[in-house]
């Protein structure tokens, strides 16, 4: 091999040594990396003068990342640089960021693999259409117009169409927001840098850049392109240009493009904003045009004559009829090209060609009257990035654990505006290829702490999902004010994303956001089913609700405890009350307001409860749903400031290991007996006593009614009530029956004689036989 051949041997395991690091193999890493010293080393010893400079900057690179791969190991690429280089593959295929040397980065090597022209995918045309991939002759086309108008590379400030790039058009491919974004970006004079992004090598051969997945990528692909056969041969598969057939290296680059996004030539879409950002990454932002003042479109166009912007504009969904009145097309994209301040007219630039298209919404320009732009769908502005400073987090976004109101589980950062005038900000978050679905951007204000919920702080900008793979939020922050940006996914598996903040503060800062309370107990799984569908703490059964027992510890403790449900239109709530120690492991038997810490409102699917300065001691937490006999799922967690780790312990539902329920009729009485026998000595039994056959609420008539035990044989009392009670929530009896195989008489009595029903409920350690005395 020559040294150009060696040179990208090198830079190759290179970059898969990277990939494999990011990986966390570090033996493959390192052998990718001794492959690559060995090929540079040869490199270096068969260069020629040419090749020299080139051979000299990979050669200083392997060494520095040799001595820095053996020194720190796994440590030596950087969390978010490892998920830039996690985040290459697409579709199959890998797209690595690119390597920066030193005058020079890796698209100056020749790629050693390209993708099979073979293996792309063509759209389904016509039976009549066929096309096949034909090299071109574009290195040399460039090298003659680049020669003939004798451009200087170091001059950016070229003149526009100087490059022929003015009337680039599509035919057959629906790309019109790539091609558009081209037309767009010669507007501005930045048709160098659209070319400087197709770097040519031999063998028909290049390497294209763009920006995706955070960060600058190479897409080595072949020079050949799609060319549609005879009869057919005037119709093209690629963008061209009218004036310059010769003008080939566009279609390079977009032949780039539509591999790097994993669909080919079979593109299904995209728009002007998120494809100029690809390719020269100026922050897009897309806006409803109904939200657009008409007076901000004069606005946009002085900043797109200062070079600021880029502009665009998106028709959307639209009747054929209203199409066919403004004279433009449904789901499509134009350029923003020029607008006239005295007549009140936009100039749209169209990507189709004006020599094949009669109808005049086929047109390459358009006049537009301003008063009908809020007839279009989107406005298109990419902001030029170098007006900002700019603070960049890279991080995984898993799928959707708990609702989506709940957001601790959920990526959070935050930034403070620091200074006495309010701040424009533009944040950016990019959703990296590979898993398809919804992301939802929100930004709340006035904390830098963690945030719980969507109910706890306002929210300023977002809170809506979108499919898109850019979203971006431009608002104005207030002086002093710090802010909390949440990113939830609605993904089925893990997506990576990166999240960048634009702004033109010296002293911001983007940071993870911390909670408040910095340790947090397992989370629990609970159900509302069967007996536990407890409902309000109004209705009887309130306390037959999951129940959790917390102990603390430690004086002054915090807490926060999250209920989230299932069931989206659940309305929940959480209580905390004191706890005597011997009610520990023991369900309820009221709503006891004065044990009550916090009285949370019901809300819909998710509820937040926050109680600061705790005294050591043990509480118990209620999770209930408004409505009585809802069925459903729901997650519980705690959050804390405790020196020791604390859990909730949940609570048995049952009034014991063996549970039993009958019931009788008072026909006027005021007392009834029952024959209570066990088989085992010491057996514990818990008594329940509940008015009416019916679910009771509060404000229902109960009559007051005590219970006692007695011993058979002696009658003398084994537990003896004299006080009467008419909770809602039953009467409760404890007792210990000593001895077994002895009859004893469970004595219900009602305070004034009545009618009505009178349920038992029996739980006791041991089985029990109970029957009513005659």
């Amino acid at each position: 091999m020559d040294a150009k051949e060696l040179a990208a041997q090198c830079c190759w395991n290179l970059q898969l040594s990277h990939f494999q690091l990011a990986r966390n193999d570090l033996g493959k890493a390192k052998k990718h990396c001794l492959r690559a010293s060995m090929s540079i080393n040869e490199a270096l010893r068969v260069k020629t003068d040419f090749l020299a400079s080139l051979v000299a900057e990979i050669a200083k690179f392997t060494l520095e990342y040799h001595k820095k791969l053996m020194k720190d190991g796994s440590l030596c690429l950087l969390a978010l640089e490892k998920l830039q280089w996690l985040a290459s593959t697409n579709s199959d295929r890998d797209w690595f960021p690119i390597l920066q040397f030193d005058t020079i980065d890796s698209t100056a090597v020749m790629p050693v693999n390209t993708v099979d022209d073979n293996m792309l995918k063509l759209p389904k045309l016509s039976s009549d259409f066929a096309v096949e991939f034909n090299e071109t002759v574009a290195r040399l086309s460039i090298e003659r117009q680049l020669s003939a108008i004798k451009i200087d590379h170091s001059n950016r400030n070229i003149k526009p169409g100087t490059l022929a790039l003015s009337d680039l058009y599509q035919d057959l491919l629906t790309n019109c927001s790539f091609v558009l974004s081209l037309l767009s970006i010669a507007e501005l004079g930045k048709e160098l840098d659209l070319r400087s992004l197709v770097t040519f090598h031999g063998n028909s051969k290049a390497k294209v850049e763009l920006y995706f997945n955070g960060a600058r990528r190479e897409i080595p692909i072949t020079t050949s392109l799609p060319f549609v056969l005879p009869p057919h041969e005037a119709r093209s598969l690629h963008v061209r240009s009218l004036s310059s057939e010769t003008l080939t290296w566009p279609a390079i680059l977009e032949k780039a493009f539509l591999i790097a996004l994993g669909e080919d030539y079979t593109f299904s879409g995209s728009n002007m904003a998120q494809d100029t950002y690809v390719l020269i990454g100026w922050i897009p932002e897309i806006r409803k045009t109904s939200n657009s003042r008409l007076e901000e479109i004069a606005e946009y166009f002085k900043l797109k004559e200062q070079g600021l912007v880029a502009l665009g504009l998106g028709t959307g969904p639209m009747s054929m009829e209203l199409a066919k009145q403004l004279e433009v097309v449904p789901e499509h994209d134009y350029v923003l090209s020029h607008y006239d301040d005295v007549e009140k007219v936009l100039i749209l630039r169209n990507p189709w060609s004006a020599t094949t298209m009669s109808e005049n919404s086929m047109q390459q320009y358009l006049r537009v009257d301003l008063s009908l732009l809020g007839q279009f769908s989107y406005l298109y502005v990419n902001w030029n990035p170098n007006s900002y400073q700019s603070d960049r987090v890279i991080f995984p976004c898993v799928p959707l654990d708990w609702s989506e109101m709940f957001l601790a589980d959920k990526p959070q950062y935050f930034f403070t505006n620091e200074s006495d005038e309010p701040q424009e900000m533009i944040i950016l978050v990019e959703k990296f290829f590979r898993i398809k679905g919804k992301l939802c951007v929100s930004i709340w204000e006035g904390t830098k702490s963690l945030i719980y919920t969507t109910t706890q702080y306002p929210l300023v900008e977002g809170g809506s999902s979108s499919d898109l793979r850019l979203q971006s939020l431009r608002f104005t922050t207030k002086p002093r004010k710090s802010y909390v940006i949440s990113i939830s996914s609605y993904h089925h598996k893990l997506v990576i994303c990166s999240l960048t903040v634009f702004h033109k503060n010296n002293s911001l800062q983007l940071k993870k956001a911390k909670p408040d309370l910095p340790k947090k107990s397992e989370t629990l799984t609970g159900y509302w089913n069967g007996m536990s569908r407890g409902g309000r703490w109004t209705c009887e059964t309130y306390i037959n609700n999951p129940q959790y027992d917390l102990k603390i510890s430690s004086p002054n403790t915090s807490v926060a405890i999250l209920l989230a449900a299932k069931n989206p239109t659940t309305e929940i709530s959480v209580h905390m009350f004191h706890c005597e120690d011997s009610d520990v492991g023991r369900k309820i038997r009221g709503f006891d307001k004065s044990k009550l810490l916090v009285n949370e409102n019901y809300s819909r699917l998710i509820c937040l409860l926050s109680i600061s300065q705790l005294d050591p001691g043990h509480y118990r937490i209620v999770a209930s749903t408004y409505e009585y006999g809802e069925t459903e799922e729901f997650r519980i967690m705690l959050a804390h400031d405790c020196d020791e780790d604390i859990q909730l312990t949940q609570v048995p539902q049952a009034l014991g290991m063996f549970e039993q329920n009958l019931n009788f009729e008072w026909n006027g009485g005021n007392r009834t007996k029952f024959i209570v026998r066990t088989d085992y000595s010491n057996t514990k039994v818990t008594f329940q006593l509940l008015a009416g056959s019916d679910l009771l609420c509060l404000g229902a008539y109960i009559p007051a009614v005590r219970a006692s035990l007695f011993d058979s044989a002696s009658g003398k009392p084994v537990v003896l009530t004299s006080d009467w009670n008419d909770s809602i929530y039953g009467v409760f009896l404890d007792c210990d029956i000593p001895e077994k195989n002895v009859n004893y008489i469970l004595l219900v009595e009602r305070f004034e004689p009545g009618e009505g029903i009178c349920r038992i409920n029996v739980g006791s350690t041991s089985r029990l036989k109970i029957a009513e005395s005659r």
